[in-house]
């Protein structure tokens, strides 16, 4: 998918504000077909879901989320938007990253707290497993697909944080 298809689709979407970061934020999303095709060729397009965000003290909140995918390089490297919101907790994370042989880097920013930093992980058939890492804020970011299903696991690793745990399933469409 070309740059001017991929924006066409995002604003086709109603996804404003979703600008993908065109930067090298390693580790997450695709695009492209070629010999040795990548393993990010079942993300492009838009996902759309919900799930839960579990708050300290317990509280658990119903969040929505929205995602749009480009992948490109022989699917080799993936710029991700993913929107989500609950009744008191938003987030919207731009990640930009790259696959060589198993690896994943790149990097990441989260516009509702103004944080950013670097992405690294692995790959392993349609499984991505990356840490997040910025000034202040660390956390594990899974993602599993399967077909026209996604799960997007986001757990941060300092305990004394606000949001626990956040768990999303989406539909490609």
């Amino acid at each position: 998918m070309n740059d001017k298809l991929a924006a066409a689709a995002m604003r086709k979407t109603g996804s404003r504000g979703l600008a993908v970061v065109p930067v090298s934020l390693a580790a997450f999303l695709f695009g492209g077909a070629a010999m040795a095709a990548g393993p990010f060729g079942v993300l492009p397009g838009s996902w759309v879901g919900n799930g839960t965000v579990s708050l300290d003290g317990g509280t658990k909140e119903r969040m929505q989320c929205r995602a749009q995918y480009v992948v490109k390089n022989d699917d080799n490297n993936f710029q991700m938007a993913l929107r989500c919101s609950s009744p008191s907790y938003k987030f919207e994370v731009n990640a930009y990253v790259d696959h060589d042989s198993g690896n994943l880097s790149g990097y990441w920013s989260e516009d509702v707290n103004n944080v950013r930093g670097g992405v690294s992980g692995s790959v392993s058939g349609n499984h991505i497993q990356s840490m997040l890492r910025g000034t202040g804020f660390a956390a594990s970011m899974d993602i599993n697909t399967a077909g026209t299903s996604q799960t997007v696991t986001v757990t941060p690793v300092d305990t004394d944080t606000r949001v626990q745990k956040v768990a999303v399933t989406m539909k490609k469409g």
